[in-house]
């Protein structure tokens, strides 16, 4: 992003250079002073419609990024939501199959956020998702073979 910045500075300076050194050459040019102001009338719609066609492709390039930004967004939540509803049915599949781990739920810390870095990501609600999961897994292949492990 910041070198989008940097080359679109660029390309403002190289245009206002453009710009104003043209009207200083016309202004020096041996012409008319019909014809000149003419020539710095043309140039300046020329920058006119140069800076239009510019701003007009730099929305666009901003639609396209926010409609990409929205997308991701929306694949974010749908994999959260997916991931939480996850965490929700093993929680309680624990409570009511071995409710004797639920004392280690609180306790667990892999994939939770540290005090440091609080924010919840994908990879932490995976993280404690497959660490329900093992734990259920293997507790139940342990002690309660009877049940149903699905």
């Amino acid at each position: 992003m910041n070198e989008n910045k940097k080359s679109s500075q660029l390309l403002n300076g190289l245009i206002a250079g453009m710009v104003v050194g043209g009207i200083f050459g016309i202004l020096f040019a041996p012409d008319k002073g019909k014809k000149t102001r003419k020539k710095i009338l043309n140039k300046r719609d020329d920058a006119k419609e140069f800076m239009k066609v510019r701003l007009h492709n730099l929305l666009e390039d901003i639609q396209d990024r926010l409609e990409s930004t929205t997308e991701k967004a929306s694949k974010y939540l749908d994999i959260e939501k997916a991931l939480n509803s996850k965490i929700m049915k093993l929680t309680l599949k624990i409570q009511d199959d071995c409710p004797e781990l639920m004392k280690y739920i609180g306790e667990m810390t892999e994939g939770m956020p540290a005090e440091d870095n609080p924010e919840v990501t994908i990879r932490n609600l995976k993280t404690y998702c497959n660490s329900l999961e093992t734990m259920y897994k293997k507790y139940m292949a342990e002690h309660k073979t009877g049940i149903s492990q699905n």
